[in-house]
């Protein structure tokens, strides 16, 4: 896990918001009967070498900002198809997407350029 020193205030509102939705901090409203996204994709990320950090945690991490840029590609037309993801980990970062994206979250295309691309 590469370390950052990138305080979380730092980040966008919504950036924030998908991180402690991300991190299991704040219940994210699901459809009944569906499985939450992103508990999906906190279990697969460690696979990947993709560590989420503790929602006491102040400072954001190169695997979280990784996550966020994955996501925001998924919320736009290229999607995360040019990544070197499994198709399990690929369809949960999609679906984390378009559950944003039904609620009006939409990240900023400065958010593609926060993280590394697998």
């Amino acid at each position: 896990m590469s370390i950052t020193t990138l305080p979380l205030h730092r980040r966008t509102r919504v950036e924030r918001r998908v991180l402690s939705i991300l991190r299991g901090e704040e219940r994210f409203p699901i459809a009944d009967g569906e499985q939450d996204p992103f508990l999906t994709l906190r279990a697969l990320a460690p696979a990947h070498n993709l560590s989420i950090r503790p929602s006491s945690m102040p400072y954001v991490s190169q695997s979280e900002l990784t996550l966020l840029a994955l996501i925001a590609a998924a919320q736009r037309l290229e999607g995360v198809a040019a990544t070197r993801l499994n198709p399990e980990m690929e369809t949960a970062i999609n679906k984390c997407a378009a559950s944003l994206s039904v609620n009006r979250l939409h990240l900023s295309p400065l958010t593609l350029y926060s993280g590394e691309r697998n």
